[in-house]
């Protein structure tokens, strides 16, 4: 690899990194506002950085920085990733891709409490991200920072799953979290 391709790999590996980890520490704070949202925005950033060090660091002819300065967009990046890695990729590239709707909902304002679906997203998203880590660059954050994502609280934990059930205290949820959720689950909606 030639030094100015490592050099550029190391720094979004690095970038990715701490984005990665400052989600995961921002998870775990006791009393954080608007802890989802800005988790979901750092992982998307962690993973779009982790997406282009990837290709820098196998597919050098490949351009991260376009003419007007501005960088590979996300979408392209992710399925230029899912088309070299294939099948084996699928299931990260679909985590990635409704974390990446939820982010940009909620850039733009979303207003339901949706702490509950996207705990579980990130939750994955964030053990996909350090497989992905250490296939591809022999790194495990893991062994390196002992972090680990655990759901302690003062409310027990609800999954996703009990906003299809037809248990009243769920019926609160919107038709589009309804929707996601069937789309996530691949559930008929009740």
């Amino acid at each position: 690899m030639k030094t100015e391709t490592k050099n550029i790999t190391e720094a979004l590996l690095e970038n990715s990194k701490s984005a990665i980890l400052a989600c995961v520490e921002l998870h775990n704070k006791p009393s954080f506002p608007y802890r989802y949202e800005i988790c979901v925005i750092l992982a998307i950033n962690a993973w779009e950085l982790l997406l282009k060090a990837f290709i820098a660091q196998n597919h050098p002819e490949v351009k991260l920085i376009v003419k007007d300065g501005q960088t590979k967009p996300f979408d392209e990046c992710i399925g230029f990733v899912a088309s070299v890695i294939g099948k084996g990729f699928r299931v990260t590239h679909e985590n990635i891709n409704k974390l990446y709707e939820f982010r940009c909902h909620i850039i733009h304002f979303y207003k339901d409490d949706i702490g509950l679906i996207l705990y579980s997203l990130l939750h994955k998203s964030v053990i996909l991200y350090n497989e992905f880590l250490i296939q591809n660059f022999n790194i495990d954050l893991a062994e390196v920072t002992n972090l680990y994502l655990l759901p302690i609280g003062f409310k027990s934990f609800t999954s996703p799953v009990n906003f299809l059930s037809n248990n009243p205290n769920y019926q609160i949820i919107q038709p589009l979290l309804k929707h996601i959720l069937k789309v996530l689950l691949d559930q008929p909606i009740r």
